[in-house]
């Protein structure tokens, strides 16, 4: 079997083989980008379209101060540096998975927990959409599973 993509032939053989490798490859795809997201989120402090964060009201940053203050020398919080965290139990209630589903390899990234969840939905509906992948990180996987499969 051939898979061609707008006249170009980028793969030529068994269509198993090519569920097998885009299987295999998947998981390290998102775990590259979730990385990625995580490094936009925390460092960067950008959300999915690469804008800046809607910044903390200055009664949270008060309270993250005291929060961080607490943990040991005097905190301030610069309250345009959004970072979502806290505690960081949300970013890291984040995972992937990869599963089969007939002819359909299905990649997921979302929150293993649901109180972790919530929190992230409140912050989303609050116009910070940090949970996500950017326009620039979506290129990036489809370039990842394009090159695994002319292989």
């Amino acid at each position: 079997m051939a898979v061609t993509i707008q006249g170009k032939t980028v793969f030529e053989g068994d269509l198993d083989d090519v569920l097998k490798a885009i299987e295999e490859g998947l998981p390290k795809i998102l775990t590259d980008e979730q990385t990625k997201m995580e490094l936009r989120i925390t460092q960067q402090h950008r959300d999915v379209n690469e804008s800046q964060f809607k910044p903390y009201s200055e009664q949270y940053a008060k309270a993250k101060g005291r929060y961080k203050s607490g943990k040991g020398a005097q905190f301030s919080v610069n309250r345009s540096a959004v970072d979502m965290t806290l505690k960081g139990a949300m970013l890291r209630a984040i995972t992937r998975r990869v599963t089969r589903r007939g002819a359909n390899i299905v990649g997921e990234v979302y929150f293993s927990n649901a109180k972790e969840a919530a929190k992230a939905r409140g912050n989303i509906e609050r116009g910070r959409q940090f949970f996500g992948f950017s326009e620039k990180q979506w290129q990036s996987i489809r370039d990842k599973i394009a090159a695994l499969i002319r292989k």
